[in-house]
């Protein structure tokens, strides 16, 4: 009997044992930082419903309210560079070719959007001559006050799938820039 209760004991013993790495284990994972998948589709919702807020508004454009801002940019730039300034109010975006990405002389369009609402911030940039590739990569910056840290994804508007690709994560800096390399011209968007 004595044999009986004390293997019972040495058992109960074990469980309690093991329940308790279990907890301290899952603790742990759960108060550890989060790990972000570089390819995780977080936010491709967004930046698709956006689009297809921008469609409409470009169908019926009495429809657009105040959280859409739109600006429009043309600059000819060439061998030694140069950049296209947006301008969404209290924040602003800026992408920079920069000398010797581009061969010859070129007229570059940038159309840059921002929707912003409480749950949704997007900025949709479609960038042209289409199909333009740098030797050099160019910069887009975005100033937007963010919190340091904050994460932010450019995914490209792929013409032949009609799909939005993920291209790369970055973070928002100490001074609230955040700064993507940009291969080709085309239509990106970053939430």
């Amino acid at each position: 009997m004595l044999n009986r209760k004390s293997a019972l004991q040495r058992g109960w013993l074990k469980g309690l044992v093991l329940i308790g790495i279990f907890g301290i284990g899952l603790f742990l994972v759960g108060c550890g930082e989060r790990v972000v998948s570089p390819n995780a589709d977080d936010g491709l919702q967004d930046l698709i419903w956006a689009q297809a807020q921008l469609d409409s508004a470009a169908e019926s454009p009495e429809q657009v309210i105040g959280w859409l801002i739109t600006t429009t940019e043309q600059v000819l730039i060439g061998l030694l560079g140069g950049t296209l300034n947006f301008d969404f109010g209290e924040e602003s975006a800026t992408l920079t070719i920069p000398a010797g990405a581009l061969r010859l002389l070129t007229m570059v369009t940038g159309t840059a959007t921002h929707v912003d609402l409480r749950i949704l911030d997007v900025y949709i940039f479609d960038f042209g001559p289409d199909g333009l590739t740098f030797q050099k990569p160019a910069t887009l910056t975005l100033e937007t006050g963010q919190a340091e840290g904050t994460l932010r994804r450019l995914w490209w508007l792929n013409p032949a799938t009609g799909s939005w690709e993920y291209q790369q994560t970055a973070f928002v800096d100490a001074h609230g820039k955040i700064s993507f390399e940009i291969h080709h011209f085309s239509k990106y968007g970053i939430n």
